[in-house]
């Protein structure tokens, strides 16, 4: 009698595998790059545990997608733009936060409050208007008084001449849409901040 072949073992299928078996193969993969991105670019006076978290909450939402369609398939690319845009997320709830503490001490002190409310409101706006999740970053960055060079670590950008690009760039889209923004935000150099006040 002839005896059928018997095919050879194939590798399983990584999408069959169960979503938390996806998560956790890809977070030992993924997770200490994330991590040092999150850590740069975090400010001042956050910790590794801020860092940490922002990194597992992106896993988390990958596990959620993952359950909704098992199918799913992303690519690295996914989770560095997921974990940036996470980023710019927390800069503004703490320059939110920082508002916040400002508007309460001024309102002992100044009848501005109501003024400044509307910077932070029409800075909210600002950080809407922007695209690319990198670009919110690095205005993020440069609002809280960081160098070129320093956002360009922290963003593991090429160098200090991509964070001015990105600065620039920020501007013109801001301009396009609504002019009168453009006047708050800080120059990349002395000759750009020249050449903005003059073009407002």
């Amino acid at each position: 009698m002839r005896m059928m072949p018997v095919p050879e073992p194939t590798a399983p299928d990584p999408r069959s595998r169960a979503p938390y078996e996806v998560a956790e193969s890809l977070y030992v993969e993924m997770a200490p790059q994330m991590l040092r991105l999150a850590t740069r670019a975090l400010p001042p006076g956050s910790g590794l545990e801020d860092a940490e978290d922002l990194v597992q909450g992106v896993f988390v939402e990958f596990l959620r997608m993952q359950a909704a369609n098992p199918q799913l398939v992303v690519g690295h690319g996914w989770f560095m733009r997921r974990l940036r845009s996470r980023l710019v997320d927390y800069y503004r709830r703490r320059q939110r936060e920082q508002a916040q503490q400002t508007s309460l001490a001024a309102a002992y002190v100044s009848p501005a409050a109501d003024d400044h409310f509307e910077r932070v409101v029409e800075l909210s706006n600002v950080f809407d208007a922007i695209s690319d999740s990198t670009d919110r970053a690095t205005l993020g960055l440069r609002l809280l008084g960081l160098s070129e060079s320093e956002i360009a670590t922290r963003l593991n950008l090429p160098g200090r001449w991509s964070a001015r690009r990105r600065m620039d760039r920020v501007r013109r889209q801001l301009r396009s849409i609504r002019p009168r923004v453009t006047t708050h935000l800080p120059a990349s150099t002395p000759h750009h901040m020249a050449k903005a006040t003059k073009s407002d």
